[in-house]
């Protein structure tokens, strides 16, 4: 019996080392990210485009509203790096993305995308429901994840392609606030040899407070998700 209790107390050992262990790796990573990659980044882009963000004082009200919880964060999906406007609005904060699974298992891109936490989308109703269970728990953590509710990559596209609900059916069901961030594309100078875009920043929505199990649960899901989609295309109109 002794010895019994002996391993078991090892185990317990082992388990709180091992915790403190990934704890404290996560926390390097957050700080990697957040002080070395993230401003590498921020500052590559503008040698590949000119970028003005506006709306930071939306940012900052996303950041109190998110002190104790997680959030999404939506963009529309026109560039291929324009998920890197999330950063500039909420640096130093760390981030996380979003990709197809099939990413993770490319050579370079996916080792950088799983070092990054990386959350792979499966296709399948295993893999929303996989998906959307991983990104539940992030959620519940406190952290901020990056979303694209179009879906698709449209390059330098003006208009906005209709939204998916799955985001909304997380910021409901999670009751966290989301912060929309519109890439519009500008008018291409013709002596310029980049492109230009404005990253705006809009207020962030809190959803309302019903529970799945209510009977307004899904007309509460599609109304969220009008509300956003209005809100960024009357921006997009505006520019254009």
């Amino acid at each position: 019996m002794p010895n019994r209790l002996m391993f078991i107390g090892c185990q317990s050992a082992a388990e709180r080392w091992r915790t403190c262990c990934m704890k404290l790796w996560s926390n390097i990573k957050s700080n990697v990210f957040s002080f070395a990659f993230a401003p590498l980044v921020m500052a590559v882009l503008p040698l590949l485009m000119r970028v003005r963000l506006v709306g930071r004082d939306n940012a900052q009200q996303y950041r109190r509203l998110t002190q104790t919880r997680g959030g999404l964060v939506l963009c529309n999906h026109t560039y291929y790096l324009d998920g890197t406007f999330a950063l500039y609005a909420l640096w130093p904060r760390r981030l996380w993305y979003t990709t197809q699974a099939e990413n993770l298992s490319l050579p370079i891109a996916g080792q950088i995308l799983s070092f990054w936490d990386a959350v792979g989308i499966e296709r399948g109703k295993n893999g929303q429901k996989k998906f959307n269970d991983d990104m539940g728990k992030l959620l519940r953590e406190g952290k901020s994840i990056v979303l694209y509710p179009e879906g698709n990559l449209r390059l330098f596209e003006k208009e906005l392609q209709p939204f998916h609900k799955g985001a909304f059916h997380l910021a409901v069901r999670e009751q966290v606030p989301i912060l929309p961030i519109v890439a519009i594309p500008l008018p291409r100078r013709w002596w310029g040899l980049r492109r230009s875009m404005r990253a705006e920043v809009l207020p962030p929505v809190v959803p309302p407070a019903i529970s799945v199990d209510d009977d307004g649960y899904e007309a509460a899901v599609e109304e969220l998700r009008d509300k956003v989609f209005e809100m960024m295309s009357v921006r997009m109109a505006a520019e254009g």
